[in-house]
């Protein structure tokens, strides 16, 4: 039997996150904390996205609430997979409790740090650049097409060469916009990849941009659940699949799909703090992912 302890957490940003999904100014969750009875403890964190499809946080909550403070440990090995992030936050809880690991630390560039696409942050991507930066991501299908491309060209006109862009649409593109964002990037010759341009329901649309293009496209939105996942792969998606980890389900079914089909992996930040953190790592480590980690997000909070 295990002692369940939730702790409830409001984290709101320095600045509001603007994507094509809305405004984002506050990140909240639970920090779950498993006792067993020799007194160890493991700690995991449920960190909903329900614009990604993953539960609310009221529903996570209410599902906690109905496991009660103390339940087997059988009971956390089978949450419904319509509580993804539920089913991460147990998850690595228990991995906490079984096996604790020290922390893994990531160096600078073995991240991609998320900017604000404005000429204002400059000089933060040069000074993170000076650091060994390489990868920053910006989002993209908020404002106007020709004053974000505009922004977006003054920002790569300052890069290193070695500097990489990603540009996540976050499904607010057209198939036109998203033309013109590809033949951009494709110009430029230094955009890692476009990430989700169409909305999940324009799967075949995107597959045609991949073909036509040679900047890669990432899927995220379109695989943020975990049949939607297989869904893609069995619908013939070879390009690069962008997981947030903290609303993909269960790690270890996750794990064993990635290694066996050998995907095209980018691992994400949900947001989360350092305990989700620490448990994506983790899982991040076991995929053996080869192109840097989403999660360069700290400077938000």
């Amino acid at each position: 039997m295990l002692q369940v302890t939730l702790a409830p957490y409001h984290h709101p940003f320095k600045q509001p996150l603007q994507t094509a999904h809305g405004v984002w100014r506050c990140r909240e969750g639970l920090i779950v904390t498993l006792t067993d009875a020799s007194s160890r403890q493991g700690q995991g964190e449920i960190a909903p996205l329900p614009t990604f499809g993953s539960e609310t946080l009221s529903a996570a909550i209410a599902y906690c609430k109905a496991l009660g403070d103390r339940c087997l440990r059988a009971n956390l090995e089978h949450i419904p997979d319509h509580l993804p992030a539920c089913q991460f936050g147990f998850a690595t809880a228990l991995q906490a409790l079984d096996n604790p690991t020290p922390p893994i630390q990531l160096d600078i560039a073995q991240v991609a740090h998320l900017i604000p696409l404005s000429r204002a942050v400059l000089p933060q991507m040069q000074a993170l650049q000076a650091q060994g930066a390489t990868t920053f991501k910006c989002k993209i299908g908020v404002q106007d097409l020709a004053q974000e491309m505009a922004i977006w060209q003054a920002l790569s006109q300052h890069a290193l060469p070695t500097t990489r862009f990603r540009l996540d649409a976050n499904g607010g593109l057209t198939p036109a916009l998203a033309e013109q964002w590809l033949a951009l990037a494709q110009a430029r010759g230094n955009v890692e990849f476009l990430e989700q341009p169409l909305p999940p329901t324009q799967f075949d649309a995107m597959q045609t941009l991949a073909e036509r293009f040679t900047v890669p496209i990432a899927l995220d939105e379109s695989v943020a659940g975990w049949a939607d996942l297989q869904q893609c792969y069995r619908a013939g998606w070879r390009g690069v699949y962008g997981l947030k980890l903290a609303i993909a389900g269960a790690p270890q079914r996750l794990i064993e799909f990635c290694c066996t089909h050998d995907l095209d992996l980018v691992c994400s930040s949900v947001f989360e703090t350092a305990i989700g953190r620490q448990g994506a790592l983790r899982v991040a480590q076991a995929l053996k992912t080869q192109r840097p980690l989403g999660f360069g997000v700290q400077n938000w909070f």
